[in-house]
């Protein structure tokens, strides 16, 4: 049996032991994509997420990812909440800038920012999944999240193998502004990550930018990107998004990159988003080979029970 169908049947396994005594609930979704690399529209990405609340302290999340080549395990972990305090461990995005699926895939956006894609030191980026533990600590003035993880799990794997890094994320609101510091120290000596967020809040502005820099021996990576989305009075359901980013390497120079877009909720579970964009200087290898130059257009297709 191969490691993707033990990990489903797992999952399937926990669930259903689960949701005797549970309240469960789901999201599928999938992607199609149109883009200057593609002829037509192509399923890029699928995804499938089960959490079970168990009590109203303590709930597990199951998710698996279908790439056009692989499929992954997302995230599998256990969550226990009480008052504005958490602790979670298994398999999970630990909190470092926006780190959550509904910050980097439902922005009306067709890419990731470049930054949290690149290797920013000892091949680390911060687009991935983890295998440790999490605690959350706080409230809504002043919230602390620290993590040690293994930040290079395989495809399917939940525990940690080895510990690499500790995470700490300090997080403060002022009115509508809300601002964080971030740090990834390596706990093995291979260079770390730190980095500073910001968003402001408006009825009908989201304005957000993330700094990132790798610090190491080896070669290393900073960049930044901020975003605007505006939502149309008398138009809910339509928005209008721009970002700037910015990418520098060590070992490969500056890039640029500019987008502009739309995102427009057709139905409940339709949302289309069209963009253009274009850059200046050397784009990495996973820019030039990605739909973020040119015109792209997204249908995301999604369901909840």
């Amino acid at each position: 049996m191969g490691r993707y169908h033990a990990a489903i049947i797992s999952g399937l396994a926990w669930v259903l032991g689960a949701s005797a005594s549970a309240q469960v609930s789901g999201t599928v979704e999938t992607y199609y994509q149109s883009d200057r690399l593609s002829h037509g529209f192509s399923n890029v990405l699928s995804w499938v997420e089960l959490n079970a609340r168990l009590n109203s302290n303590l709930k597990g999340t199951f998710s698996i990812t279908d790439l056009r080549f692989k499929r992954v395990l997302d995230e599998f972990n256990v969550q226990y909440e009480t008052g504005g305090n958490m602790i979670r461990a298994g398999r999970m995005r630990i909190s470092f800038g926006f780190s959550n699926w509904s910050e980097l895939f439902y922005t009306g956006y067709n890419h990731t920012p470049i930054v949290r894609s690149a290797n920013l030191v000892d091949k680390t980026r911060l687009n991935r999944d983890d295998a440790g533990i999490e605690i959350t600590t706080g409230g809504p003035n002043l919230q602390i999240q620290a993590a040690v993880v293994d930040s290079r799990p395989s495809d399917f794997q939940v525990a940690p193998k080895r510990i690499r890094y500790g995470s700490v994320r300090v997080q403060s609101s002022f009115g509508p502004v809300i601002a964080a510091i971030d740090a990834l120290p390596s706990l093995d000596g291979n260079g770390s990550i730190y980095g500073l967020d910001l968003r402001w809040t408006s009825p009908h502005i989201v304005a957000k930018a993330e700094y990132m820099k790798g610090v190491g021996d080896g070669p290393t990576a900073q960049g930044y990107y901020g975003d605007v989305a505006y939502r149309l009075p008398g138009l809910p359901r339509t928005q209008l998004v721009s970002r700037t980013e910015w990418l520098d390497r060590s070992n490969g120079g500056e890039f640029r990159l500019h987008t502009f877009g739309a995102k427009q909720i057709v139905t409940q579970n339709l949302t289309v988003n069209v963009n253009y964009g274009w850059g200046t200087g050397k784009a990495p290898a996973f820019v030039e080979n990605s739909p973020s130059l040119g015109w792209s257009l997204r249908a995301l297709f999604q369901v909840h029970f």
